[in-house]
């Protein structure tokens, strides 16, 4: 995998899913969230990914949009390594409602075990919302996926969505 400065974009597509109607808009870059790693400016062997060691060198993987039933804002969950740990991790990047945004990142990641990938769904039995992702990213061959329920609490100060895990669902 070879990466630069890491972005989520969005793009229009035909009706019948063939192709693009138009180019790419980049929504973020990977190294717009405090919690990424540089891998740029790393000393251990992540440094190999980089293609310019003077630009940012950052991972965006995996995201998925999910709209608050608390607040009404777009949320991205999206996955990379967590600079403090190295570990592979979930953020979240929050807009006012627009795809186009403008986007910010929270501070800090929703997940840090090992894991990523995050998609929501509601699970209609228990009636609460369930976060899916995989865990085990070092080791390829132990990723499996983990479940976890968790809810949305309204900041009311911020009129934020906080996404808080609650338990893990076996």
């Amino acid at each position: 995998m070879k990466v630069k400065n890491g972005q989520v974009c969005v793009v229009k597509v035909k009706k019948d899913f063939s192709g693009p109607i138009d180019e790419p808009t980049v929504l973020f870059f990977g190294s717009e969230a405090s919690w990424v790693k540089n891998n740029s400016k790393s000393s251990n062997s992540k440094s190999e990914y980089a293609l310019d060691q003077n630009q940012p060198c950052t991972i965006t993987d995996g995201p998925f949009i999910y709209k608050s039933k608390v607040s009404g804002e777009l949320l991205i969950l999206w996955s990379s390594f967590y600079s403090e740990t190295d570990l592979y991790c979930v953020g979240v990047a929050r807009s006012q409602g627009s795809i186009y945004g403008p986007w910010r990142q929270d501070v800090e990641p929703l997940f840090i075990g090992d894991g990523g990938h995050p998609m929501i769904v509601h699970d209609p039995d228990s009636d609460c919302l369930v976060l899916s992702l995989h865990v085990h990213n070092k080791h390829v061959n132990m990723s499996h996926p983990r479940l976890f329920i968790i809810k949305e609490e309204l900041d009311e100060s911020t009129n934020q969505c906080n996404l808080k895990i609650v338990a893990r669902k076996s």
